[in-house]
């Protein structure tokens, strides 16, 4: 028995969610300057390349250090930039907990957190 290749007859389209979110802050940062993007050394799989190409001095990589990347984001935002943390999400609620309770939640700053590639929850 063969098995079956390609989507089966009207299954539904599969989106990607990194499509959706990294088109959604291009739009974003398009109309607005204080938007940036910060990303902890994943623009690929973040799909963030689209937004550094026409933004490149709206994204900073932190590289891999979760911790420093929501410092980073709230210092941010404390001088009236809007950014958008871009990481994988284990390592974004993981890695980084203290620092998004203390840095962002606590603290009351105007950080959007983005977790990608959550896997199976």
């Amino acid at each position: 028995m063969n098995a079956p290749t390609g989507a089966p007859t009207g299954a539904p389209k599969l989106h990607d969610c990194r499509d959706a979110v990294t088109g959604v802050l291009e739009a974003l940062a398009a109309g607005n300057q204080d938007v940036v993007a910060v990303v902890n050394d994943a623009v690929g799989s973040s799909k963030s390349t689209g937004f550094r190409d026409k933004f490149p001095a709206r994204l900073i990589n932190v590289g891999i250090a979760e911790q420093n990347l929501v410092g980073v984001a709230a210092g941010l935002s404390n001088s009236g930039k809007i950014p958008f943390v871009c990481a994988v999400a284990p390592f974004l609620t993981g890695r980084a907990l203290k620092q998004n309770r203390a840095e962002t939640a606590s603290s009351r700053t105007n950080v959007r957190l983005c977790g990608i590639s959550s896997g199976m929850v």
